[in-house]
């Protein structure tokens, strides 16, 4: 490791045990700490170490702006090897990988979640399999949940591969594993780290190195008390003293009432008023591009506007896209905003931004209360989430579009409710599905829009809680169908499947044969297959057998019905 990061000698040869230990197998270290303390120059030292042994680094540094766009981290982390692994990756996986990255357009079928996961292993697979590979992350507190999902898919399927994960995670806990790299690896190659306060002495020699004058000994005692040895907010406090003239006199306070927001508002407050208004929409913009930034403010005027941002450390540029230095000054910058500018803003960036989900998220947070068109685009925005298989993030957008849907839309409301709910159940959250099936089921008028409610919450209950427990809402589902064949078909299919479960074969029977005679009479042949799959099941169990005569869903179905009638 280098030898000019301070007072971290111990972290540092962690990383190097861990960094050895990745060619003999799957290893990880964890990297935990406050905000500024550190732990981010003690993850970059990781990354120099991997590329010292010539190992593949694949990195990312997500933001908090990045967490509720589907697969960002994902796509920042395997840009680099994509054009040489995806020929290795079978044909449907690597179609779902594309469409979720946002390569190729989405032929209308949703990208499974898991045939981007595996799309994703395969990739990992390929490129360990020439050299050691290190998965950094900085900052995964950040990071949007469809690409934790998919990452924690592949950890647990790792077993003899020369890969190595490098998480940075801003909190206390040295344990925070979002990645869930502790249940899975044994417990000698996973390296918990918390990043502590510097000694007195070695937040002497940063202050130092980065702000290039000493302080008295009295100043510095008294920094390094107000920032609880916190590096990053120690050189904030020294910058801030250099600019009002430099050591405190006894007995006067540091300038910092609030250790973290009133340093930030003294970082900030030195810059001009058009760079400030330049930042705000640094920090309202999930992807903030030279030309987006531009094109939000005065296209001739940007450089200059940005210009004493840059030049001090308040932000800078990674390839094509400004960040903050530190994730504190973002969110600084835009809580500050306020609220009648800040909706301006997003009503401005929701006519830049390209991207059908942020132009949506935009959009909502340019308004105050329900919006009819905003809740239409959100819920148009919702569905492509889903098509990339990013259940999370469509579940949220149809969130919003429910908070979005004036009270008198009753109809938008419980649709938007109902997608909502079966969107949280996609991406595994039950309790809230269920609560928010629920609330769908209040909302809707009596008749077949309610029963389709009743029908799904009735298939989550089947699936989490099991068939017993679903029966009674499968039934009140019954009552609600009227005249929707589909739909009674559909309940009578699964009501049969829950007295299968509550030991009631006859009635199995009688239910799964009502959803073939069903099936046969509306000719739709999704719900034709599904009625067809229950029957034979139940005949099985009967001891009657299996219907081998015909492969034909139709002529089975009549065949079926006469062999029982």
């Amino acid at each position: 490791m280098a030898g000019d990061v301070i007072g971290r000698e111990s972290e540092l040869a962690v990383l190097d045990r861990f960094l050895d230990s990745i060619p003999s197998g799957p290893s990880a270290v964890l990297l935990s700490g406050d905000p500024g303390i550190g732990k981010t120059t003690v993850w970059q030292e990781g990354l120099a170490g991997a590329l010292q042994r010539r190992y593949r680094t694949l990195s990312c540094r997500p933001v908090e702006a990045e967490t509720r766009l589907s697969y960002a981290a994902l796509g920042d982390l395997l840009e680099p090897v994509l054009e040489e692994a995806l020929p290795a990756v079978p044909e449907p996986q690597r179609r779902a990988l594309e469409v979720a990255l946002l390569r190729s357009p989405s032929s209308g079928a949703r990208a499974d979640q898991r045939a981007v996961s595996l799309a994703v292993l395969g990739c990992l697979r390929s490129v360990a399999s020439t050299s050691p590979v290190v998965l950094a992350i900085d900052d995964v507190q950040w990071m949007d949940l469809p690409s934790v999902r998919v990452l924690q898919f592949v950890v647990r399927r790792l077993k003899d591969e020369q890969v190595g994960s490098m998480t940075a995670a801003r909190g206390a806990r040295a344990d925070d594993d979002p990645l869930g790299v502790v249940s899975t690896f044994a417990e000698d190659r996973v390296h918990a780290v918390h990043v502590g306060p510097l000694s007195q002495d070695a937040l002497e020699q940063v202050l130092r190195a980065k702000v290039g004058e000493g302080f008295s000994r009295t100043t510095l005692l008294s920094l390094h008390e107000m920032s609880g040895g916190n590096p990053f907010f120690a050189r904030e406090i020294g910058l801030a003293l250099l600019r009002r003239g430099g050591d405190v006199t006894a007995g006067e306070r540091l300038p910092i009432p609030d250790r973290l927001q009133e340093l930030i508002e003294d970082r900030l407050g030195g810059l001009p008023a058009r760079t400030v208004e330049a930042l705000e929409v640094v920090s309202a913009l999930s992807a903030p591009t030279f030309d987006a930034i531009a094109a939000a403010t005065d296209p001739s005027e940007v450089d200059r506007r940005l210009g004493p941002a840059i030049e001090n450390s308040v932000v800078e540029f990674v390839g094509d896209r400004l960040r903050f230095t530190h994730p504190l000054l973002a969110s600084a910058v835009y809580q500050k905003i306020p609220l009648t500018r800040r909706r301006e803003l997003h009503a401005r960036l929701a006519t830049i931004v390209r991207d059908p989900e942020e132009r949506a998220r935009h959009l909502a947070l340019s308004v105050e209360g329900p919006d009819i068109a905003v809740a239409a685009a959100l819920e148009e925005a919702a569905p492509l989430a889903s098509s990339r298989g990013a259940p999370q993030s469509a579940a949220e957008l149809w969130e919003m579009a429910c908070r979005a849907t004036p009270r008198d839309r009753g109809e938008d409301l419980v649709r938007r409710t109902h997608q909502a709910g079966i969107a949280h159940y996609e991406s595994g959250d039950t309790s809230l599905a269920r609560s928010v099936l629920e609330q769908a089921v209040d909302l809707s008028m009596a008749g077949p829009a309610r029963g389709r409610v009743l029908l799904d919450l009735g298939m989550g209950l089947a699936e989490t809680e099991g068939w017993r427990g679903a029966w009674a809402v499968f039934e009140a589902a019954r009552g609600e169908a009227g005249d929707d064949l589909a739909l009674r078909a559909r309940v009578e299919q699964n009501l049969g499947y829950a007295w299968l479960f509550r030991g009631d074969l006859a009635a199995s029977e009688r239910h799964a044969r009502a959803a073939l005679q069903l099936a046969e009479e509306l000719q739709e042949p999704q719900v034709m297959a599904e009625a067809f799959q229950a029957y034979p099941f139940v005949e099985f169990l009967l001891g009657r057998g299996v219907d081998q005569a015909s492969s034909n869903p139709t002529s089975s179905v009549q065949a079926s019905l006469w062999r029982s009638s």
